[in-house]
């Protein structure tokens, strides 16, 4: 690393993608934190060893069981690609999982899958259909917890239009969740990767 003296740091190829792909979290709980090591080179794996099938979705700190609840896609084992749009062997399937995966420290081993969201063979009829890009929350009003995601091809979907699919679980993120429908958007144009807003009014 070299500097110049407008204070421009320079550095090379490697230097760059260390500090860009490697970083240091810090995880809070209560008035306690702590540094944690995460690489996005790594892949995640499980309490076992294993690399995890999750992809895309979202955290949540759960303070009640203080962990992180990973709401996140399954793909199964596939041979992808590379197109990016054209989702032609991963990705669009209707067999996709959503599983919940639980995790003290947010570091890249010991992920524990707790639960799946509506099981495939399991989902009703007008939820069959490619999923992808699955977010969960909590209510702060009723503490169930709510997950939605990118439904494409559903029979209850409207018609050439972008929906989502909706699943409540009031017995904890782990599950059981019941299917509670498809939310249409109010812009019918848009469409892909919203993430959920819980508001500090209490509502919600």
């Amino acid at each position: 690393v070299s500097t110049q003296s407008t204070g421009t740091v320079k550095m090379s190829a490697m230097e760059t993608s260390f500090l860009v792909l490697c970083c240091t979290l810090v995880v809070g709980a209560s008035s306690q934190a702590s540094d944690v090591q995460y690489s996005n080179v790594r892949p995640r794996r499980d309490t076992l060893g294993q690399i995890i099938d999750a992809h895309d979705g979202n955290y949540q700190w759960d303070a009640d069981s203080n962990q992180w609840v990973y709401f996140a896609m399954g793909y199964g084992l596939c041979n992808d690609t590379g197109t990016i749009y054209g989702c032609v062997s991963c990705g669009c399937s209707w067999n996709n999982t959503i599983g919940v995966w639980t995790n003290s420290h947010l570091q890249n081993d010991g992920w524990r899958k707790v639960g799946e969201v509506l099981p495939y063979g399991s989902r009703p009829a007008g939820a069959n259909c490619t999923w992808f890009r699955s977010h969960g929350v909590q209510s702060r009003a009723t503490k169930n917890w709510v997950v939605w995601w990118n439904a494409v091809g559903c029979a209850d979907c409207p018609p050439g239009e972008p929906c989502y699919g909706t699943a409540v679980s009031e017995s904890g993120f782990a599950g059981e969740y019941r299917y509670t429908g498809i939310a249409k958007l109010l812009s019918p144009g848009a469409k892909g990767d919203l993430d959920l807003f819980v508001d500090d009014d209490g509502v919600g």
